[in-house]
């Protein structure tokens, strides 16, 4: 499964043409966004700074368990502990 490199010029999820209309979450997917954002950082979630989007960890490499087995085996990887 490839992941997308969001880097930052990613944005906020628009609304798709599909939905126009139609009363379901995939159709408020902006506000339910934004919603999700002043949740999660309160009040420096602000229009200005686009809802503390940027505040979101991106993905930057595959976090598969797969890959993480893989590197343990060619000792890329040390030591593991997902307490740590």
């Amino acid at each position: 499964m490839a992941h997308s490199k969001a880097g930052p010029n990613a944005s906020l999820p628009s609304r798709p043409s599909l939905a126009r209309g139609i009363p379901s979450i995939i159709g408020h997917t902006p506000k339910f966004a934004v919603s999700f954002l002043k949740a999660l950082y309160g009040d420096a979630a602000t229009k200005p700074n686009r809802w503390a989007f940027d505040y979101l960890p991106k993905v930057d490499r595959n976090y598969s368990w797969t890959y993480l087995w893989d590197n343990m085996y060619n000792g890329i990887v040390k030591e593991f502990s997902p307490l740590a």
